[in-house]
């Protein structure tokens, strides 16, 4: 129709004015020839189309069903809400349909009763009257060649488009329609702060249709992805944070009919942003509307906000699978992500921890079941490729953990490992998030500060001078051993000295956070000994190796861990030589470099903070500004962790300020 509107324009502006034919230039004139008879076959199409649609409307108009839908009364049924339809008061019920009497054959009742050409007649009815008619005049009156014409004339997609788009322009255009109970007044009151952008009140039109407008400003996003369902365009995912979102007009399945009286079905993703990008000002969208019963469940099962710690990189940019890039979030290892919506299984909408959410969109994380299935794949492809090059491998493709016990404790701790290793010696862990909450003590309940690092970066120096620094404040565990005692040495003061029968008794006990032997003397720190600095209402220092970690974390203590990085080669030399360490040679140097990396690789998804070790009284400060603000701020910490009541527990009143 639009089509016939813009050539009929052209035809009569055609008519109107006077065509100048400059000889100038030929092929301007031969354009010119062949616009004039494109122009007189479109108009010799209309008439024949006009003829055909003449035909068509007496046939419709002047059938007796058709007086039979306007002057029947009711025959005593209970009224349905709806239209009642009386045609088939005078039809016998028969075992293949109806034997209708509004058709008599021979008799072409025609009149001058026209239809109601205020109201649209949809596609569907249009299709079943003119059936009945083409049936009428085959089977009736004889007239076969008629019948087929009707019947090739409108199964053709072009005029079912036609009268789809008249429907649709009819309804967008009627004085009849009802505003959507909802008022500038309720939507101002909801949306705050769009980048000057907002959505205005939307039409409930007949049909189930509606239409939103909304003031856009140009390269703003409206927070809603599309996606194709066959030739329609659907709303696929509506982002907290947005206009759409805060306006509560659409919903996710909805379908995007137009824009701004452009037809948008059959167009591709691509093609739809283009336009509405291109587009500021007003903007008028034509939508219809998901099912509401869908949607209500939807929005009901997108209340909770969850938060959690990251344990691995994520970069949009390297993922082939993620959705939206443009939505999609970029976060590091150990950043803190605010959960909002959780519907999709395989990606959830979520904010940075400390993000401006009242004025950003929400951005796309992969779900933990989604991560771990990407996790598997890379494994075994990983697998399928080391057994093409003939390395033999564990399950997977992993490797057995390699133990990072070094120097001075000997390989014959091996046989007598810790915790940690006992349960999870060939774990093949894969690391999503960790869910959290926010905690502070207010018993004075103190944490345990554990230092890890590679041997020889400098954890046990820095142990002692925040021991020494405060000796009210800070204490380390005793430690237990079988070698004898030494002279001046007291037990329970300097270690906890016991037979090596107990010892090993205490070990398989599960006693021990850490042991291992050193000069054929087992030494060790238990569990109890981590305990009584605790129950001192001090904070109880600690040194542990990496792969005891996850077993500490276990634990009723909720340690606080930092890993203490190694700096570069110079730096590391420097500091050994304030030590009073000289002629230490670089493999030594780029030993502890090495594995300062491995560490942190394999376990710094256990860490809470990470401190480089340039300088060692620096370093030092760095971690008395840690333990001040672990008294008296709230911390994330993972949500296993058994907390009394007696504690402080922060992330209901933090999910209160992120609702909106």
């Amino acid at each position: 129709l639009k089509n016939e509107q813009i050539w009929d324009r052209i035809s009569n502006e055609t008519t109107d004015c006077n065509v100048i034919i400059c000889d100038e230039n030929d092929d301007k004139n031969e354009r010119l020839k062949n616009y004039e008879n494109d122009l007189r076959k479109r108009r010799e199409l209309n008439e024949y189309r006009e003829k055909e649609n003449a035909f068509l409307r007496e046939s419709l108009r002047g059938s007796r069903k058709l007086l039979l839908l306007e002057n029947c009364k009711s025959n005593g049924r209970k009224e349905l809400s709806g239209c009642k339809n009386d045609a088939h008061s005078n039809c016998t019920v028969i075992e293949t349909g109806y034997a209708n009497n509004a058709y008599i054959a021979g008799d072409t009742f025609c009149d001058s009763t026209s239809m109601n050409e205020s109201e649209p007649i949809p596609l569907e009815q249009v299709m079943i009257s003119m059936n009945r008619v083409a049936e009428h005049l085959e089977k009736r009156e004889g007239r076969e060649e008629e019948s087929k014409l009707l019947r090739d004339f409108f199964t053709q997609k072009p005029v079912q488009q036609a009268i789809e788009s008249n429907v649709i322009v009819h309804m967008k255009n009627n004085k009849t329609i009802e505003p959507k109970p909802t008022t500038s007044s309720d939507l101002s009151s909801t949306i705050t702060d769009c980048n000057d952008s907002k959505m205005l009140p939307s039409t409930r039109i007949e049909g189930d249709l509606k239409i939103v407008k909304v003031n856009k400003c140009s390269d703003t996003y409206l927070g809603a992805t599309i996606r194709n369902e066959g030739e329609k365009v659907i709303i696929g995912r509506v982002v907290r944070g947005g206009m759409v979102e805060k306006s509560n007009l659409l919903r996710e399945g909805d379908e995007l009919i137009e824009v701004n009286g452009n037809d948008l079905r059959g167009k591709s993703v691509t093609e739809v942003s283009d336009i509405l990008r291109s587009i500021s000002g007003e903007l008028s969208l034509m939508i219809a509307p998901l099912d509401k019963s869908n949607d209500n469940s939807q929005m009901q099962s997108s209340t909770q906000i969850r938060h959690f710690r990251a344990l691995f990189d994520y970069n949009p940019e390297d993922d082939i699978y993620v959705p939206c890039k443009e939505l999609a979030l970029k976060f590091q290892r150990g950043d803190i992500l605010h959960v909002i919506n959780m519907n999709d299984e395989n990606w959830w909408q979520a904010y940075h921890d400390g993000c401006e959410m009242n004025n950003s969109l929400a951005g796309l994380i992969p779900s933990i079941s989604f991560q771990r299935q990407i996790a598997l794949y890379a494994r075994e492809f990983e697998r399928e490729k080391q057994l093409e090059n003939g390395k033999n491998k564990d399950f997977f493709g992993c490797k057995k953990r390699k133990h990072l016990i070094k120097g001075k404790w000997k390989k014959g701790v091996e046989e007598m490992k810790s915790m940690d290793e006992l349960n999870d010696e060939n774990d093949a862990e894969i690391l999503t998030y960790e869910e959290v909450m926010l905690y502070l003590s207010k018993t004075g309940r103190k944490r345990p500060f554990v230092l890890c690092g590679p041997e020889g970066v400098g954890c046990l120096e820095l142990r002692q001078r925040l021991a020494e620094y405060d000796k009210d404040k800070f204490a380390s565990a005793i430690p237990h051993t079988t070698r004898p005692k030494k002279s001046g040495e007291l037990d329970g003061v300097h270690y906890h000295f016991v037979t090596k029968h107990n010892f090993q008794e205490d070990a398989k006990a599960g006693k021990f956070i850490e042991y291992g032997e050193f000069e054929k003397y087992l030494y060790g720190t238990s569990l109890a000994s981590i305990q009584a600095i605790i129950n001192q209402a001090k904070i109880c220092l600690l040194t542990l190796k990496a792969e005891n970690l996850k077993a500490l974390r276990r634990t009723t203590f909720m340690p606080y861990v930092v890993f203490i990085a190694p700096p570069s080669l110079q730096q590391l030399r420097r500091q050994k030589e304030i030590l009073g360490q000289h002629g230490i040679k670089d493999e030594q140097l780029k030993l502890i470099l090495n594995e300062g990396k491995t560490i942190e690789k394999h376990y710094g998804h256990l860490f809470d903070r990470i401190i480089v070790n340039v300088d060692l009284d620096r370093s030092l400060e760095e971690l008395k500004e840690i333990v001040q603000k672990l008294e008296t701020e709230p911390q994330w910490v993972p949500s296993f962790w058994p907390i009394n009541t007696n504690n402080i527990i922060l992330s209901t009143k933090y999910e209160e300020k992120l609702i909106y």
